[in-house]
């Protein structure tokens, strides 16, 4: 990945996605399979969540940074979860 590429992750269950040290993406959408779920960022240990409640492919509009420190993460269940963002650093 490189600076200003658009990053696309697609999520089948609860996961994570840490980008590598020195990378930063900002999240521009994100989205869910069928229903309302939990999205957010993570150090590991806390969580910061926000529920999503538009489904896939209508795209909630949540902007946030992540980074190998604070990550991305999902608490879907549902197929087509995930997120777009571009590479910033």
């Amino acid at each position: 990945m490189a600076v200003g590429e658009a990053v696309n992750r697609y999520f089948n269950t609860v996961d994570t996605f840490q980008p590598a040290a020195g990378v930063e993406i900002v999240v521009m959408v994100t989205f869910t399979g069928s229903a309302d779920d939990l999205v957010g960022i993570t150090n590991g240990t806390s969580t910061a969540n926000s529920n999503v409640y538009f489904t896939y492919p209508n795209p909630n509009s949540n902007r946030f940074i992540i980074t190998n420190t604070d990550y991305y993460k999902t608490d879907s269940i549902h197929t087509q979860a995930g997120f777009s963002g571009i590479q910033t650093k």
